[in-house]
């Protein structure tokens, strides 16, 4: 599921910009926390 999560994420996130961003999110306890771990442009 998570790793489900975070292509989700990073392609909505590739499709609205220019910038590949790897993240973390945590929504286990509701407080849907988001890490950014790294960046990085798109090739």
């Amino acid at each position: 599921m998570l790793d489900q999560g975070h292509a989700l994420f990073n392609d909505l996130i590739n499709v609205s910009c220019q910038w590949r961003i790897k993240i973390d999110v945590w929504g286990q306890n509701g407080n849907g926390q988001i890490k950014i771990t790294g960046y990085q442009l798109a090739s």
